[in-house]
Protein backbone atom coordinates (compact mmCIF):
# COMPACT_ATOMS: atom_id res chain seq x y z
CA UNK A 1 0.00 0.00 0.00
CA UNK A 2 0.98 3.84 -0.85
CA UNK A 3 1.05 6.33 2.11
CA UNK A 4 -2.10 8.32 0.32
CA UNK A 5 -3.90 4.99 0.48
CA UNK A 6 -3.17 4.59 3.94
CA UNK A 7 -3.62 8.38 4.63
CA UNK A 8 -7.25 8.20 3.09
CA UNK A 9 -8.08 4.78 4.79
CA UNK A 10 -7.44 6.56 8.32
CA UNK A 11 -9.46 9.63 7.15
CA UNK A 12 -12.29 7.31 6.17
CA UNK A 13 -12.05 5.81 9.81
CA UNK A 14 -12.05 8.70 11.47
CA UNK A 15 -14.55 10.16 8.98
CA UNK A 16 -17.08 11.41 12.21
CA UNK A 17 -14.14 13.25 13.33
CA UNK A 18 -13.63 17.40 12.36
CA UNK A 19 -11.51 19.49 11.22
CA UNK A 20 -9.12 16.52 9.29
CA UNK A 21 -5.49 17.76 7.99
CA UNK A 22 -2.93 15.64 6.16
CA UNK A 23 0.91 16.70 6.50
CA UNK A 24 0.30 19.76 8.72
CA UNK A 25 2.74 21.21 11.63
CA UNK A 26 -0.15 21.81 14.27
CA UNK A 27 2.23 20.60 16.90
CA UNK A 28 5.85 21.37 16.70
CA UNK A 29 6.51 18.65 14.67
CA UNK A 30 4.75 17.44 11.25
CA UNK A 31 1.63 15.08 11.43
CA UNK A 32 0.76 12.58 8.90
CA UNK A 33 -3.23 13.29 10.11
CA UNK A 34 -4.73 15.16 12.76
CA UNK A 35 -8.64 15.38 13.82
CA UNK A 36 -10.72 16.63 16.46
CA UNK A 37 -13.85 14.43 17.60
CA UNK A 38 -16.95 15.48 18.55
CA UNK A 39 -16.46 15.81 22.16
CA UNK A 40 -13.42 18.07 21.35
CA UNK A 41 -10.81 15.69 21.67
CA UNK A 42 -7.05 15.41 18.65
CA UNK A 43 -5.99 12.70 17.34
CA UNK A 44 -3.11 12.35 15.53
CA UNK A 45 -1.73 9.42 13.35
CA UNK A 46 1.40 8.49 12.19
CA UNK A 47 1.73 6.91 9.18
CA UNK A 48 4.23 3.88 8.16
CA UNK A 49 4.60 1.98 4.92
CA UNK A 50 8.33 0.19 5.76
CA UNK A 51 9.79 -1.32 8.53
CA UNK A 52 12.61 0.93 8.60
CA UNK A 53 10.78 4.00 8.94
CA UNK A 54 8.90 2.85 11.71
CA UNK A 55 12.67 2.74 13.23
CA UNK A 56 13.56 5.40 12.12
CA UNK A 57 11.00 7.23 13.90
CA UNK A 58 12.76 6.80 17.45
CA UNK A 59 16.24 7.41 16.31
CA UNK A 60 15.43 10.49 14.23
CA UNK A 61 12.90 12.34 16.48
CA UNK A 62 13.78 11.69 20.27
CA UNK A 63 12.69 14.95 21.61
CA UNK A 64 9.07 14.10 19.97
CA UNK A 65 9.51 10.79 21.94
CA UNK A 66 10.62 12.18 24.76
CA UNK A 67 7.69 14.22 25.31
CA UNK A 68 5.32 11.16 24.14
CA UNK A 69 6.97 9.15 26.98
CA UNK A 70 6.75 11.37 29.99
CA UNK A 71 2.99 12.56 29.04
CA UNK A 72 1.96 11.77 32.99
CA UNK A 73 4.32 14.58 34.25
CA UNK A 74 2.79 17.76 34.68
CA UNK A 75 6.13 19.05 33.83
CA UNK A 76 9.49 18.52 33.31
CA UNK A 77 13.08 20.20 32.71
CA UNK A 78 14.70 20.51 29.47
CA UNK A 79 18.21 22.12 29.38
CA UNK A 80 18.73 24.28 26.29
CA UNK A 81 22.41 25.27 25.47
CA UNK A 82 22.90 28.39 23.35
CA UNK A 83 26.06 30.07 22.38
CA UNK A 84 26.84 33.70 21.08
CA UNK A 85 27.27 34.91 18.02
CA UNK A 86 29.17 37.53 19.81
CA UNK A 87 32.64 37.34 21.11
CA UNK A 88 34.08 38.56 23.85
CA UNK A 89 37.28 39.38 24.73
CA UNK A 90 38.75 38.76 28.80
CA UNK A 91 42.69 39.76 29.49
CA UNK A 92 43.87 40.02 25.71
CA UNK A 93 41.98 36.27 25.00
CA UNK A 94 38.91 36.17 23.12
CA UNK A 95 35.90 33.67 24.32
CA UNK A 96 32.69 32.34 22.91
CA UNK A 97 30.33 32.86 25.67
CA UNK A 98 28.14 29.79 26.41
CA UNK A 99 24.95 29.51 28.68
CA UNK A 100 22.30 27.47 29.50
CA UNK A 101 18.73 27.83 30.60
CA UNK A 102 15.63 25.75 31.60
CA UNK A 103 12.92 25.08 29.59
CA UNK A 104 9.75 23.86 30.94
CA UNK A 105 7.46 21.57 28.89
CA UNK A 106 3.82 20.87 30.11
CA UNK A 107 3.35 17.71 27.76
CA UNK A 108 -0.99 18.22 28.18
CA UNK A 109 -0.37 21.63 26.28
CA UNK A 110 1.77 20.35 23.25
CA UNK A 111 0.63 16.72 22.74
CA UNK A 112 -2.75 15.34 21.05
CA UNK A 113 -4.94 13.45 23.31
CA UNK A 114 -4.43 10.58 21.58
CA UNK A 115 -1.89 9.37 19.55
CA UNK A 116 -1.98 6.34 16.63
CA UNK A 117 0.68 4.46 14.47
CA UNK A 118 -1.41 3.36 11.15
CA UNK A 119 0.28 1.20 8.75
CA UNK A 120 -0.61 -1.82 6.20
CA UNK A 121 -1.76 -4.60 8.02
CA UNK A 122 1.13 -6.85 9.90
CA UNK A 123 3.80 -4.30 9.17
CA UNK A 124 4.22 -3.18 12.58
CA UNK A 125 3.34 -5.77 15.83
CA UNK A 126 1.58 -4.83 18.24
CA UNK A 127 4.55 -5.23 20.94
CA UNK A 128 6.39 -2.60 19.24
CA UNK A 129 4.07 -0.26 19.72
CA UNK A 130 4.53 2.32 22.39
CA UNK A 131 2.61 2.12 25.40
CA UNK A 132 1.61 5.86 24.73
CA UNK A 133 0.60 5.18 21.41
CA UNK A 134 -2.11 2.93 19.62
CA UNK A 135 -2.60 0.74 16.31
CA UNK A 136 -4.57 0.86 12.81
CA UNK A 137 -3.95 -1.82 10.11
CA UNK A 138 -5.34 -0.88 6.81
CA UNK A 139 -6.63 -3.85 4.89
CA UNK A 140 -6.07 -4.57 1.10
CA UNK A 141 -9.90 -2.96 0.04
CA UNK A 142 -9.82 0.43 -0.47
CA UNK A 143 -10.72 2.65 2.35
CA UNK A 144 -10.75 -0.62 4.61
CA UNK A 145 -9.08 0.49 8.18
CA UNK A 146 -9.72 -0.96 11.71
CA UNK A 147 -7.96 0.13 15.55
CA UNK A 148 -6.09 -3.18 16.59
CA UNK A 149 -5.14 -1.64 19.15
CA UNK A 150 -6.78 1.48 21.10
CA UNK A 151 -5.05 4.20 22.03
CA UNK A 152 -4.84 5.48 25.69
CA UNK A 153 -5.65 9.12 26.42
CA UNK A 154 -2.07 11.17 27.06
CA UNK A 155 -4.42 13.71 28.60
CA UNK A 156 -7.84 15.09 28.79
CA UNK A 157 -7.78 19.03 28.23
CA UNK A 158 -9.28 20.43 25.51
CA UNK A 159 -6.88 22.39 23.91
CA UNK A 160 -8.11 25.20 21.86
CA UNK A 161 -7.28 24.80 17.84
CA UNK A 162 -9.59 27.45 16.70
CA UNK A 163 -6.33 29.81 15.62
CA UNK A 164 -4.00 27.33 14.06
CA UNK A 165 -6.72 26.04 11.75
CA UNK A 166 -7.98 29.05 10.68
CA UNK A 167 -4.35 29.96 10.01
CA UNK A 168 -3.87 26.45 8.22
CA UNK A 169 -7.32 26.78 6.56
CA UNK A 170 -6.44 30.08 5.25
CA UNK A 171 -3.18 29.25 3.66
CA UNK A 172 -4.77 26.31 2.13
CA UNK A 173 -7.45 28.17 0.71
CA UNK A 174 -5.20 30.65 -1.10
CA UNK A 175 -3.12 27.99 -2.24
CA UNK A 176 -6.03 26.46 -4.08
CA UNK A 177 -7.18 29.46 -5.49
CA UNK A 178 -3.52 30.54 -7.06
CA UNK A 179 -3.13 26.92 -8.25
CA UNK A 180 -6.39 27.04 -9.75
CA UNK A 181 -5.45 30.75 -11.51
CA UNK A 182 -2.35 29.65 -12.83
CA UNK A 183 -4.05 26.62 -14.35
CA UNK A 184 -6.25 28.87 -16.02
CA UNK A 185 -3.96 30.96 -17.60
CA UNK A 186 -2.00 28.98 -18.91
CA UNK A 187 -4.71 26.12 -20.38
CA UNK A 188 -6.25 25.84 -23.32
CA UNK A 189 -10.06 25.99 -21.75
CA UNK A 190 -13.75 26.00 -23.25
CA UNK A 191 -16.00 28.54 -22.28
CA UNK A 192 -17.98 26.36 -20.23
CA UNK A 193 -14.86 25.34 -18.78
CA UNK A 194 -14.23 28.73 -17.79
CA UNK A 195 -17.67 29.63 -16.28
CA UNK A 196 -17.00 26.36 -13.84
CA UNK A 197 -13.79 27.90 -13.01
CA UNK A 198 -15.21 30.99 -12.09
CA UNK A 199 -17.68 29.68 -10.17
CA UNK A 200 -15.02 27.96 -7.87
CA UNK A 201 -13.19 30.74 -7.74
CA UNK A 202 -16.39 32.90 -6.15
CA UNK A 203 -16.98 30.10 -3.72
CA UNK A 204 -13.21 29.80 -2.24
CA UNK A 205 -12.06 34.06 -2.66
Amino acid sequence: MTTREVHEAVKVLFGNYDYPLFNSFVFEWESDFFAISKSGYSVEVEVKVSRSDFKRDFSHKPAKHTVFTRHKELAYCKKVYDESHYPLKIEGIWHTPKSSMLHWIKPCEVLPNKFYYACPEGLIKLEEVPAYAGLIYTGPIQYQAKIVKPAPFLHKNKKCFDKILLGKYYHRNNELYNMLHYFQINADLTDEQNRQLKTIFDRIR
